[in-house]
């Protein structure tokens, strides 16, 4: 973003020194002399930083030829935000609220009803995706490259969507051991292997309706808990019910693996088809169906980013990957 406003006049004009309103955006003192001499360009955040500090618009202070940053706000938001800048778009997010994702989320961004910025950190790095590993990863790659990242877990469908769409830097999806993760990644995007796991059938503790299949679960004396429509096990499931000829007709659907294994876990249904992880986490009785592979997914604008880089770099260490080898009923892709 050029400046095309007399920066240090305004500063001066508010009565403000460098100091003052480096403090207020929270910069360096070089950074700050850097802009106002039109010899460093901010980023989007720091230019709304900026901007706000002294009583503009961005468009007043980095208009001339440049487009002001464009402002997308994911979900409605009740005062917290978390932020990252995917091209010359400013990305906000609630925070997650399922259970699986509250454990790993720290927020670094404000937002006020009116949607008006009000106080932003370092942008983070937006990954989506259904697999908890995410949740060791985000704040594995948080200690060792630095910044923030932050995961939401989103069906393999809404993932694809948002990292096409410009609205996340990275997403994991996963599919059978040996093919590709999804016909819709972009063909510009790179794939990272990252681990593999059972895609298992899990049963109340027992297993007494002895669930052993795929198939087992679509008999008349079991109740099966669905994972949402867009979600890989879904697309998966509902391949299987049209072979053996039955019709779905599920009350609810749950959004997360989690969410499906504690429904079975707590009574409400007899079995689910789900991650071994998961499964095991929650206590259930699991019988392996198959092998899954999860695939980080990096969006072209993505790979512009040194963290992200920094990030692929260490995933593909050895000693990370012996690391998420050593997670419970996870194995390393590599």
């Amino acid at each position: 973003m050029e400046v095309s406003v007399d920066l240090a006049g305004r500063r001066k004009q508010l009565g403000l020194t460098q100091d003052e309103l480096c403090r207020r955006v929270g910069i360096s003192r070089q950074t700050l002399s850097s802009i106002e001499r039109a010899s460093e360009q901010p980023r989007v955040a720091l230019a709304l930083r900026i901007a706000e500090a002294l009583g503009v618009t961005v468009e007043e202070i980095f208009g001339g030829d440049s487009k002001a940053p464009t402002i997308d706000v994911q979900e409605p938001l009740s005062g917290v935000g978390i932020y990252g800048e995917i091209g010359d778009r400013l990305v906000v997010r609630a925070m997650p609220s399922s259970p699986i994702d509250g454990l790993w989320q720290v927020p670094n961004g404000f937002l006020d009803p009116s949607s008006h910025l009000t106080r932003l950190g370092d942008p983070s790095v937006l990954i989506d995706g259904c697999d908890p590993i995410l949740g060791i990863v985000t704040g594995y790659l948080s200690r060792r490259v630095g910044g923030d990242f932050n995961w939401w877990s989103l069906p393999n469908a809404q993932s694809l969507s948002n990292l096409s769409a410009g609205r996340s830097h990275l997403c994991l999806v996963h599919a059978p051991v040996g093919e590709p993760p999804s016909p819709l990644v972009d063909a510009s995007s790179v794939l990272f292997p990252l681990v593999r796991w059972d895609l298992c059938v899990a049963t109340k503790a027992g297993n007494p309706l002895q669930i052993t299949t795929i198939e087992d679960l679509f008999r008349d004396d079991v109740s099966f808990a669905q994972r949402v429509k867009g979600s890989g096990i879904r697309q998966l499931s509902d391949r299987y019910a049209e072979q053996v000829g039955f019709v779905p007709a599920f009350a609810e659907s749950f959004d997360s693996h989690l969410s499906a294994c504690n429904a079975v876990r707590f009574g409400n249904y007899d079995a689910t088809l789900t991650m071994a992880p998961v499964a095991a986490a929650t206590g259930l009785d699991w019988t392996p169906v198959g092998e899954q592979q999860s695939w980080l997914i990096v969006g072209p604008s993505g790979m512009e980013l040194r963290r992200i880089r920094d990030s692929l770099s260490e995933l593909s260490s050895f000693a990370t990957a012996k690391i998420l080898g050593l997670v419970p009923n996870y194995r390393s892709a590599s």
